[in-house]
């Protein structure tokens, strides 16, 4: 699932994955961020970001990404703790343009449903297809070269009645570049 072609041929889908660790961001700053004008900043070594394209990927885990892509292809961020969501779930609130070159635009908060895979059950390790939410801020590349945005993420975690509550707003600085592909990823897996 990490290219995905949609509008025309030329458009891909790239996914950028951050991996929050809920456990030492609560930690070092507990119940404080609740004020999203206001959201605590946290360290670049409490997050992890993965592009899933191959193409010219690099600094995978760390702040600072760097992937090829072309002017139009759309980048969706998704955001989840290392429990996968199950513990202290993170959900991305805003992303912002901080400074360096506006790389993307037009971002919105996205849901699509789509099928996914279950366990077919506890005994049964094979897979069987369900219908999922998948929630996304999606936005387009514009241009290449190198920008600095933030990312705004909602932490929750549940109470001792098992009741979820927002447990802060955190951003994170994520440094995005972008190299324009001089061609398409089928064209590069021929050569």
């Amino acid at each position: 699932m990490s290219l995905k072609h949609i509008g025309n041929s030329n458009n891909r889908t790239i996914y950028i994955r951050i991996i929050v660790d809920t456990d030492m961001v609560l930690q070092d700053f507990p119940d404080l961020g609740r004020d999203i004008r206001e959201p605590t900043t946290i360290r670049w070594d409490q997050e992890y970001a993965f592009v899933t394209t191959t193409a010219g990927s690099t600094n995978q885990d760390t702040g600072n990404v760097a992937f090829e892509a072309c002017a139009g292809d759309i980048i969706r961020f998704c955001a989840t703790s290392g429990s996968n969501n199950f513990e202290q779930p993170v959900l991305i609130r805003d992303l912002n343009y901080v400074r360096g070159d506006k790389l993307l635009q037009s971002f919105k908060l996205v849901r699509l449903e789509q099928r996914g895979i279950s366990p077919i059950g506890e005994s049964d390790p094979n897979a069987k297809l369900v219908r999922q939410k998948f929630w996304f801020y999606q936005c387009e590349v514009a241009c290449e070269g190198t920008g600095i945005y933030s990312l705004v993420l909602a932490l929750h975690s549940y109470d001792e009645e098992g009741q979820l509550r927002l447990a802060g707003l955190y951003k994170w600085k994520l440094q995005i570049t972008v190299h324009f592909s001089s061609s398409s990823p089928e064209e590069k897996t021929q050569q």
